[in-house]
């Protein structure tokens, strides 16, 4: 594949089924092949009531700041980043883009 696209899927899944997931785009990419990531910020940010009552911090703490593009890497990614972040009634939200 080109390109794989994960909108706010990974926060559902623990750690070491993120890490396998993440194997697997891997795999799945053809060389120079890019992975974008849509998911809620991590327990590090401010976060409203609504977001709180959705998601504990366990659920969101693969997503703070600097783990994210850290578990990319280690999955054998290249050119990981954090591109930005915004803010939504459910909570903050964070994109990331790797490369294979």
């Amino acid at each position: 594949f080109d390109r794989v696209l994960s909108s706010f899927m990974l926060h559902h899944l623990t750690h070491d089924e993120q890490q396998a997931t993440l194997a697997d785009v891997l795999r799945a990419l053809k060389a120079g092949g890019s992975l974008h990531i849509l998911d809620f910020a991590g327990h590090d940010q401010p976060r409203g009531m609504i977001a709180r009552l959705l998601h504990r911090d366990e659920d969101v703490h693969d997503n703070a700041e600097g783990r994210r593009v850290a578990m990319l890497r280690s999955a054998g990614f290249s050119a990981s980043a954090a591109l930005g972040a915004g803010r939504t009634l459910l909570g903050p939200i964070d994109f990331h883009r790797a490369e294979r």
